[in-house]
C-alpha cells in the first residue's frame, strides 16, 4: 500500500512499471499457447475426407516407397497453411504433404478410436477384431489391459510366413503394434525408425549385401517376444525394384524377399 505522503507520480510509475513487468510475463505465455495450438491435430472442421485414388501421384509413391508394410485407410484435404493432404495409414500413423504432394511430417494419432474406412493397399487383408483367435485376444487383455483394438490385418513376412498384425489404442498413449503367428502366438512389437538412426552394424550389411539399393527414409524396429531380441525391418529400392529384408541389430541378415 502506498503511503498518503507517497507522491502521485511516483506512485503512478511503479503501477505503470508493474503493468509493463506483467505484460512481458504474459506475451509469452501466451506465444506458448499459440505454438501448442498450431501444433495441435488439425480441426476436424479443416478436414474434408477424399479417395485414396485422388491424392497426388507423389504422395502415394512416397507412401509406397516409406511405409511399404502398411496401406492407407483415409485421405484428406486439409485447409492449413502448410498442410495439404493428411493420410491415416493402418498403422495409425498421420503422414502430412503440402499441396505439390513434397512430405513434410509424419506422427502418430491419438484421436479417438472408431470405426475406419480401409482402403486397399499392398498385400493386406483386414481382419475384423472379434474373429481375432481367443490366443490373440487373451494375449492383449492379459499384456495391454485397457487398450482396444485399432485395427487388424493380416501380412506375409520372410521370417515367420503369414502374421496377424494388431494395432492397440489407449487415449493419450501412442498406439501399439503387435504381430502374432497363425496359432495366436506372440512374435514381437514393432514401431516406426528413422532409417539414419540404424545401427552402424546394420547399415554396414545393407552396403555389403545389398549393393545399388537405396535405404528409403522408414524402416521398423522389431523387439521379439523375449524382450531382448532385436531386428529391424528394412526397405530397400533400386529402380524399379523393391525389396523388404529383415537385419538382426548385430548385422546379420535374417531373411530377404
Amino acid at each position: 500500500m502506498v503511503p498518503d505522503t507517497f507522491p502521485f507520480s511516483a506512485a503512478f510509475e511503479i503501477k505503470s512499471f508493474k503493468i509493463q513487468e506483467m505484460k512481458k510475463m504474459i506475451f509469452p505465455m501466451l506465444l506458448f499457447v499459440t505454438v501448442l495450438i498450431s501444433c495441435s491435430k488439425h480441426d476436424s472442421g479443416n478436414e474434408q475426407t477424399i479417395n485414396v485414388s485422388d491424392l497426388p501421384k507423389s504422395v502415394v509413391s512416397y507412401v509406397d516407397n516409406n511405409y511399404p508394410a502398411e496401406s492407407i485407410y483415409k485421405a484428406a484435404t486439409v485447409r492449413d497453411r502448410n498442410v495439404k493432404y493428411a493420410v491415416t495409414l493402418t498403422s495409425d500413423e498421420i503422414v502430412e504433404f503440402d499441396k505439390n504432394g513434397g512430405f513434410i511430417a509424419d506422427e502418430m494419432s491419438f484421436m479417438h478410436a472408431g470405426e475406419h474406412h480401409h482402403g486397399k493397399g499392398h498385400h493386406h487383408h483386414g481382419v475384423p477384431s472379434d474373429s481375432l483367435s481367443t490366443a490373440v485376444k487373451t494375449y492383449i487383455s492379459t499384456n495391454f489391459a485397457g487398450y482396444a483394438i485399432r485395427h487388424a490385418e493380416t501380412d506375409s513376412i520372410c521370417s515367420d510366413g503369414l502374421v496377424t498384425q494388431v494395432v492397440l489404442f489407449k487415449q493419450g498413449i501412442a498406439p501399439v503394434k503387435l504381430y502374432f503367428n497363425s496359432a495366436g502366438t506372440f512374435l514381437m512389437q514393432g514401431s516406426r525408425v528413422v532409417s539414419s538412426d540404424l545401427p552402424a552394424a546394420v547399415k554396414e550389411a545393407i552396403a555389403t549385401h545389398y549393393t545399388g539399393y537405396t535405404l528409403t527414409e522408414k524402416s521398423e524396429k522389431y523387439v521379439l517376444a523375449d524382450n531382448y531380441s532385436v531386428e529391424y525391418f528394412i526397405f530397400l529400392i533400386r529402380g524399379d525394384a523393391r525389396k523388404h529384408v529383415i537385419i538382426k541389430e548385430d548385422g546379420t541378415v535374417v531373411c530377404d524377399r
